[in-house]
């Protein structure tokens, strides 16, 4: 197994993401630059240097942008919607992981912004994320993990910093609002100078792409690469991303992907039911793997319904007090249990009625399930007047989806 493992000691940017991943060597600059032109969009350059911060060598890289869509340090304002971007993302050539990754990221970018200014997501105009540089910085990221081929991402604790930053809606505290709430759940640290250390780039890859965070996995260390960020500050500026293997023999990789998952629960008899689906919700909402439902027969012949949340170690905290807030329980049990995943990715496929995305699951390198993802499912039935199952019948018959149970 190959994982990658995130120091964002100095915070984490888009830039200094991308500056990391080609600094390990995995891919070359000019391999890098080639499969970036997949995006499709005009205004841009790539500059990819060496340098120093605090006499640590690692990669600059930046995004130089010949137009006036270029936000640079006081983050101007440039306004591009949700769609617009989404568009940009749609007409590109990118591979289909790299698109759909970026996709998901905006879409919770989107969602972010709008719970924060309190409008749907239909009104979002993004300013700095919505700038070419940002924009490039963003599908670089993905496209770096996806020429990496890591079968996995673990972090340390992000530096969020400190301080103000200036931005289109004004001074405004570090972290900026919309940054505050994707990295709700994350652990944090703040040091060094005042200033906005993680991006609301940052925030994306980490929400989007980590799965667990603590100190550096177990395995050999294959190479270490780091990525500048733009200020040289007393403490270096810099992201460290390290490529580790683990040291078994190939033969004897489990074909599944141990872990560890929390179960948190609580018994209820005195609530109204119509509000579990809210409390359901923000559960999701904050990173649960699984949120359910059971019937169940407490003291006193009372009829009730226990909760159950299934979340990683470190959503924990946040979503326990979701359960404490939005149900009527005054207390809860919490567990830690072993959690053994398939490998699994998503593709976007075409069908005659539109496109759908494809979950995969995988038993080692063998492809044991394919299933459409039901948002697509339902969407397409609502858009055609189609039945669901009848809907549902139609393109697994075109596709081709299959589950190998042996």
């Amino acid at each position: 197994m190959r994982t990658l493992y995130l120091e964002p000691f100095a915070g984490i940017a888009g830039d200094m993401f991308i500056g990391a991943m080609i600094d390990l060597g995995l891919f070359s600059q000019d391999e890098f630059i080639s499969a970036m032109k997949g995006l499709d969009l005009d205004g841009y350059g790539l500059s990819i240097e060496k340098g120093l911060r605090r006499g640590i060598s690692g990669t600059d890289f930046k995004v130089e942008v010949h137009s006036g869509d270029h936000h640079g340090h006081d983050h101007g304002h440039c306004h591009r919607h949700l769609s617009d971007i989404l568009s940009i993302l749609e007409r590109s050539s990118l591979p289909e992981n790299v698109k759909n990754r970026s996709e998901r990221a905006f879409r919770m970018l989107a969602k972010a912004e709008a719970s924060v200014h309190g409008v749907d997501l239909e009104s979002i105009h993004f300013h700095e994320v919505g700038a070419v540089d940002s924009i490039v910085d963003v599908v670089g990221s993905f496209m770096a993990l996806h020429m990496a081929g890591a079968d996995r991402v673990v972090s340390s604790p992000v530096n969020v910093g400190s301080g103000t930053v200036k931005c289109a809606h004004g001074v405004l505290p570090v972290p900026a609002p919309a940054t505050a709430r994707l990295i709700e759940g994350i652990p944090v640290i703040s040091q060094g100078d005042p200033l906005e250390r993680t991006t609301p780039t940052g925030a994306l890859i980490l929400k989007t792409s980590v799965e667990s965070y603590g100190s550096l996995p177990s395995g050999r260390i294959v190479a270490t690469g780091y990525g500048l960020g733009d200020k040289d500050t007393e403490l270096p500026n810099a992201l460290r991303i390290t490529l580790l293997e683990e040291g078994e023999d190939e033969k004897e990789k489990l074909p599944w992907i141990p872990g560890e998952a929390v179960v948190l629960e609580a018994n209820v008899d005195d609530m109204n039911p119509q509000d579990f689906a809210s409390a359901m919700e923000k559960l999701f909402d904050a990173g649960a793997w699984d949120v359910f439902l059971t019937s169940i027969m407490m003291k006193k012949q009372r009829p009730g319904t226990r909760i159950t949340c299934v979340c990683s170690l470190e959503r924990e905290r946040r979503c326990a007090e979701i359960i404490l807030k939005n149900t009527s329980t005054i207390g809860l049990r919490c567990r830690r249990e072993n959690r053994y995943t398939l490998r699994r990715d998503e593709t976007m496929e075409l069908t005659s009625l539109g496109p759908v995305r494809l979950k995969k699951a995988y038993w080692g390198d063998r492809m044991v399930k394919r299933t459409i993802e039901y948002d697509d499912l339902k969407d397409i039935s609502e858009r055609h007047n189609i039945p669901l199952m009848e809907l549902r019948d139609r393109l697994t018959s075109e596709l081709g989806v299959w589950t190998d149970e042996n």
